[in-house]
């Protein structure tokens, strides 16, 4: 249930310089069908939409361009408005590369070792996730620790919160430009479902869920990991004490606000240092901007205090 221990006890599949491929069958043949007798996407309810451009590339000129940014992935990647990821998420998740193949296509960049194992790691990750969630089936619908935690039913703050209405410039950008694109940095998903279970206290199953209709990367697995890794209440997860603050996460990753800028636009001539401070844009009298669902210093208390006595109960 801890990921290094896991992580390590495969020392012999990533200290390898090649990973053998699965093949292709060779005996493949395509056979006539009526085509026409298959429903239209239209028909079945789809609706057109403009994807990221990163999605018009395919998985091979992904790790092409990933290769000539990935010696400084560990120092970038947590920078939001960079675009510093291989952007391969999608292309993982519907088999349009396999890990193995990755791998092999990373091994052999011609960059540092620490930097390609540091991005390898996370592939491992989603390893572990799949593993939780086959060993412990029912991780999907409870907490994995199992404590009882009084989640708040707010039906407003999580609407709120789904629509980029939070009045927290960089909580509304991330979930405003997810609303728009289905794509999230890491960074943001994490800041975003720490609000939500700890500063709002609302059951991440509602978040996990909402991200399951919108991700284009969607993975049960590793979403529901991810979601019970930001709740406290699965493996490995974050201590319940440890919450992000967004305001403090978005002055040192987004320093000039440029991402919360190019999403919001009634913020752009707004001086960064307002967006970064805790009801800064609110002060300003000229901009129509949503009040905070909630103070983040009373918020974290509540939200430490609730999880204590769920822990203690539990033990």
């Amino acid at each position: 249930k801890v990921f290094t221990p896991f992580y390590k006890s495969l020392e012999y599949i990533w200290a390898s310089s090649k990973l053998e491929e699965k093949t292709v069958a060779k005996n493949l043949k395509k056979i006539e069908f009526d085509y026409d007798s298959v429903p239209i996407l239209e028909e079945l309810g789809f609706k057109k939409q403009d994807l990221p451009t990163f999605l018009n590339k395919s998985a091979d000129e992904l790790v092409e361009e990933f290769a000539s940014k990935i010696s400084n992935y560990q120092e970038d990647r947590d920078f939001f408005y960079k675009s510093a990821t291989s952007n391969l998420a999608v292309h993982l998740r519907f088999g349009l590369i396999s890990p193995r193949t990755l791998f092999n296509k990373i091994k052999k960049i011609d960059a540092l070792s620490s930097q390609k194992d540091f991005y390898i790691r996370e592939l491992f990750w989603r390893e572990f996730y799949n593993y939780i969630l086959y060993h412990f089936p029912k991780s999907e619908f409870e907490n994995l620790n199992q404590i009882d935690v009084n989640w708040s039913q707010s039906e407003e703050s999580l609407q709120k919160w789904c629509e980029g209405n939070t009045g927290v410039p960089l909580i509304d950008a991330a979930m405003r430009y997810f609303n728009e694109t289905g794509t999230m940095h890491n960074r943001l998903r994490m800041i975003v479902s720490s609000y939500l279970t700890k500063n709002l206290l609302i059951d991440w199953k509602k978040g996990e869920e909402y991200f399951a209709s919108k991700l284009l990367d969607y993975e049960a697995s590793s979403n529901i990991g991810s979601w019970q890794w930001a709740a406290s209440t699965g493996a490995d997860a974050v201590p319940y004490f440890r919450i992000f603050n967004p305001y403090l996460q978005s002055a040192k990753f987004d320093k000039e606000a440029i991402f919360i800028k190019s999403v919001i636009p009634e913020l752009k001539d707004v001086n960064a240092k307002l967006i970064h401070s805790e009801n800064g844009v609110q002060s300003n009298i000229f901009l129509d901007y949503p009040k905070q669902l909630v103070s983040i210093e009373y918020s974290r208390k509540r939200a430490i205090e609730e999880f204590k006595r769920a822990n203690n109960e539990k033990s």
